[in-house]
């Protein structure tokens, strides 16, 4: 759970340079 909420929360992070 962390894990899949972690990946979409720094992906986003990250797709929004």
């Amino acid at each position: 759970m962390v894990k899949v909420l972690a990946v979409l929360y720094d992906g986003g992070q990250h797709a929004k340079d």
